[in-house]
């Protein structure tokens, strides 16, 4: 399986937007290393099937889109503007 998969600014808000189910969101661009990580990790223990969750972020987390390469989840990631990364989790 895929790690996750890099869609255009626009294909992610359309995603987002038609995604029928509560969306939780987090904002981890002002938390200093490792707690990016860390709240995103428990944010995903709290994950659903009936929900998803949308993070923003200043860069690619590659170690833990590596960690999570065999969990149950599908991973959409954008790149919006310089430091703006936005990532949304699905529990399939």
């Amino acid at each position: 399986m895929d790690k996750y998969t890099t869609i255009s600014p626009s294909e992610f808000e359309k995603l987002v937007d038609s995604f029928s189910s509560e969306i939780n969101q987090i904002d981890v661009r002002q938390l200093e290393m490792p707690m990016p990580m860390i709240t995103i990790v428990n944010e995903l223990k709290k994950l659903y099937k009936t929900n998803g969750l949308l993070v923003i972020h200043h860069k690619v987390p590659q170690i833990l889109l590596n960690d999570l390469s065999d969990e149950n989840l599908k991973i959409f990631l954008t790149h919006h503007e310089d430091n703006l990364v936005k990532l949304f989790f699905i529990k399939i």
